[in-house]
C-alpha cells in the first residue's frame, strides 16, 4: 500500500474512512481548494464545524460528488443579483434604495 500523505493523514484524523476514500477525499479538497482560494488546510479546519450533515450523509450514501458541491456551496459566496429578480421588485428596491441614501433635504 503506498503511504498517505500529510494532507490525507489529517483528512483520517478528522474522519475515519477508509485509505481509498481518504485519497479521494484528498483530491476533493485539492479541487475545492482552488475553486475557493482556500488553501486545503483551511478547509479541512472548516470541515468539523460547517459539514457534519454532510460528513453523516456521506459515510451513508457514499456520494462524494453531493459532498463535494456541497463543500464548494458553503465556502463561496453567495452573490444575488438585482437583474434575477421580477420587475416589480426591482422597482420597490430601486425606491427603497433612493428613500433611504437620498433623503430629501427638509
Amino acid at each position: 500500500m503506498l503511504e498517505l500523505s500529510e494532507l490525507e493523514l489529517k483528512i483520517l484524523n478528522l474522519i475515519p474512512l477508509e485509505e481509498r476514500d481518504v485519497r479521494k477525499l484528498g483530491r476533493i479538497l485539492q479541487d475545492v481548494s482552488l475553486v475557493t482560494g482556500m488553501t486545503e488546510d483551511e478547509i479541512i479546519d472548516f470541515i468539523p464545524f460547517g459539514l457534519e450533515d454532510e460528513i453523516h450523509i456521506l459515510k451513508i450514501e457514499y456520494n462524494f460528488n453531493n459532498f463535494k458541491k456541497a463543500l464548494v456551496s458553503k465556502l463561496t459566496k453567495k452573490v444575488i443579483l438585482l437583474q434575477d429578480f421580477p420587475l416589480q421588485s426591482r422597482k420597490r428596491f430601486a425606491k427603497l434604495f433612493r428613500n433611504y441614501f437620498f433623503k430629501p433635504n427638509l
